[in-house]
């Protein structure tokens, strides 16, 4: 019959001869009873090749039994004074044990490894080397599969840049590119000082869930060698001295994208800004993608970090074309940042040779980025030389840039295929800010812009492309300048302005500033806009001005023509209601409604010829009858039958045909250019003069189809 025998600690059974019946051996503690480092152990015919083994007085030998094993089994001691890196070095390396307990103590080791799959478990336990710097890691895991949970990870704390502070790293897991590390699962876990928290690299599968950070000098997570379907959620790191919360890096042997890496519910503050040098300040969350794809950054809150919140690099190690960065988003979460630092960046940092390379799909949405004390180029959402990237419904307070574009990188310095829509700006020096190099295909609409000085300026970069569309600027500044404008243009090609509403309290509502770039084009229409200064002033380009409706002094007209190299076509410009003849300043194309009080009274009055207040020549809109239209030949419009009879219509709707009537009647030159714009410089219709193609075009307008006389 088998028989087990009770010893009170392995010290005496090491001293005992026990029976050839005796199979198992139980102690009830390690050094002594109740220590926590009772074992069953059984006979063994040959000497183990592991550290859970003892031999006897009768020279038998003996090993732990079972799956799961605790370190006090092995001898640690827990008392945060005793040496323990033997003893749990010895439960690392026993091949039978799948699970590792550390009983509650403080167990102080360093330069432990572990090299076979198996998990960790602590119960109030810590693994610290709490001593000055050594070139040695607390725990470097290789092993193909690990997990840990419930532990904590503790070193020395820094004071100070110059402090020296150790082990290396609390956590270092992974293997070279010649060893891949899968299925790891780091879960309650905290990791206090040292020089490293903790370091993972070529590894696939990982699940980093519920770790927090504390007081490491350099990196809290540092992600390396192209990490592969990551979730980390839950992480907070506090106190971080050299860098942020979460990093990745790169090594010329890389030879893998970073992608599937998912990064969401955590918060990260006070880090990155131990060196005594502002500029080696680092952001709470900075990736270097290599190349990458599909990531997610979410639900998160970073505050008061170095270099600000999130910056996502791309660098020069990419194979071939498809390599690309794509499928990436940033959502959801809150920034808290000051000085001159940025809250979201995107920088492009690879070679020339692969422009080609600059990513599909990424955006950028629903974040609340706020800044203290805003300066420099600070931004919101600095966006460099990336393409194909959405940034909407954003939050953006007290930068001094809310979203700034820039095509300069390591590219091709270009920017391209860029929407920014939905965002909120509050409280900054520029709104939306086009920096330098090249940038193209942008859609800039529904924001709701409050700046101070300039609310869109496209300025230093070359912008070609864009459409400015129906959001909300307002230019708050009071004094009085004339740098100040809700849209501000200095280099742009292909510009459409339309459907805003522009409110410029100290300055321009649009202004095109002459810097002696190559010509500039654009189209400014049907604009809602109120400027203390006028409110549409152009020194080059050409440019057509349709359909505004403006808002401004008596000095003042709607365009002010303020250039020899400039061109503009200015037309149906509304400045408001007036019961009599104007005697302000206007400019040609501009139009007062009067209220009117009878059929027989004037619609209203157009500027025919710009002038200063009392100098600008002003024209009655007359009502013209409904049965005549101007005889051939003659574009009086009071004198031309009309064989087809016009049907009734509102006043509104007469109002508005008797405007496009009489301005095209009074500006038949403008009519021939408007009429071959539209139909690509050949008329559409060779015989038809202006007035008819205006008349065809008010038909159009009304919603009828009248078949164009032919004069």
């Amino acid at each position: 019959m088998e028989e087990i025998e009770l010893v009170t600690t392995l010290h005496a059974a090491q001293s005992r001869t026990f029976s050839a019946k005796t199979v198992c051996i139980q102690t009830s503690g390690y050094n002594s009873p109740g220590d926590g480092g009772g074992a069953l152990y059984k006979r063994c015919d040959d000497p183990p090749t592991h550290g859970a083994k003892f031999s006897s007085f009768d020279g038998s030998w003996w090993e732990v039994v079972g799956r799961s094993v605790n370190v006090r089994q092995f001898g640690a001691v827990g008392d945060g004074v005793t040496d323990d890196s033997a003893a749990i070095q010895a439960a690392f390396d026993a091949p039978f044990a799948d699970e590792i307990m550390f009983p509650p103590g403080s167990y102080c080791a360093v330069g432990l490894r572990l090299g076979r799959s198996c998990s960790l478990r602590g119960c109030q336990a810590e693994l610290v080397w709490d001593k000055e710097h050594v070139l040695q890691d607390l725990l470097f895991v290789t092993a193909s599969k690990f997990e840990v949970r419930d532990m904590t990870f503790r070193g020395r704390i820094y004071k100070d840049f110059d402090s020296s502070v150790g082990p290396e790293c609390l956590l270092r897991v992974g293997g070279g590119a010649e060893v891949m590390t899968d299925r790891v699962s780091i879960a309650d876990v905290d990791f206090i000082g040292g020089q490293h928290g903790c370091v993972i690299g070529m590894i696939t599968d990982v699940f980093i869930d519920r770790v927090r950070f504390f007081n490491c000098r350099f990196h809290a997570l540092a992600v390396y060698k192209e990490a592969q379907r990551v979730i980390i959620r839950g992480l907070t790191a506090k106190g971080i001295g050299l860098y942020g919360g979460v990093k990745t890096a790169l090594f010329s042997e890389a030879t893998r994208p970073t992608e599937k890496f998912i990064i969401t519910d955590f918060l990260i503050e006070d880090c990155g800004r131990l060196h005594p040098d502002p500029f080696h300040w680092q952001e709470g969350i900075d990736l270097i993608c290599g190349w990458a794809r599909e990531f997610v950054i979410s639900n998160g809150v970073i505050t008061r970090c170095g270099n600000g919140g999130i910056e996502l690099k791309t660098a020069g190690i990419q194979q071939d074309l498809d390599e690309t960065y794509e499928d990436m988003i940033i959502s959801n979460v809150i920034i808290n940042t000051d000085g001159n630092h940025s809250g979201i960046v995107f920088n492009w940092t690879g070679g020339k040779t692969n422009s080609d390379k600059r990513g599909r799909r990424t955006v950028v949405t629903g974040n609340i980025i706020r800044h203290t004390n805003g300066a420099g180029l600070a931004a919101g959402i600095l966006i460099n030389a990336w393409s194909d990237v959405v940034i909407s419904n954003n939050f953006i307070e007290g930068s001094h840039t809310g979203i700034a574009l820039n095509g300069l990188g390591a590219s091709d310095d270009t920017l391209k295929s860029v929407v920014i829509s939905g965002n909120q700006m509050r409280s900054v020096q520029l709104g939306i800010y086009a920096l330098t190099g090249h940038i193209e295909d942008v859609a800039i609409a529904n924001n709701d812009i409050r700046s101070e000085v300039l609310g869109v300026a496209l300025s230093d970069a070359y912008v070609a492309r864009c459409d400015i569309s129906q959001n909300r600027i307002t230019q708050s500044s009071r004094r009085t300048d004339t740098t100040l404008a809700a849209i501000y243009v200095k280099n742009a090609r292909a510009l459409r302005i339309f459907d805003n509403m522009l409110d410029a309290v100290g300055g321009h509502a649009v202004f095109v500033e002459d810097f002696g770039f190559a010509p500039v084009d654009g189209e400014i229409l049907k604009n809602l806009m109120s400027s203390k200064l006028v409110p549409i002033r152009i020194q080059t380009g050409k440019w057509a001005i349709l359909d505004n409706h403006a808002r401004t002094g008596d000095e003042y007209g709607t365009v002010w023509l303020d250039g020899t190299s400039s061109s503009v076509d200015a037309f149906w410009n509304v400045r408001g209601t007036i019961d009599r003849k104007p005697a302000i300043a206007g400019a040609v194309g501009d139009i007062f409604f009067a209220p009117r009080m009878h059929s027989t009274d004037p619609i209203g009055w157009l500027c025919v010829a710009p002038g200063a207040r009392g100098g600008a020549a002003w024209r009655e809109i007359g009502p013209a009858p409904a049965d005549v239209a101007p005889s051939p030949g003659t574009t009086d419009i009071a004198h031309r039958p009309n064989p087809e009879p016009v049907k009734p219509m509102p006043p509104e709707e007469g109002a508005r045909r008797t405007i496009l009537k009489s301005c095209i009647a009074g500006t038949a030159a403008w009519g021939r250019t408007m009429r071959d714009r539209l139909s690509g410089t050949k008329p559409r219709y060779p015989g038809l003069s202006a007035f008819a193609w205006g008349g065809k075009m008010v038909g159009k307008a009304e919603g009828t189809s009248k078949k164009p006389n032919k004069y």
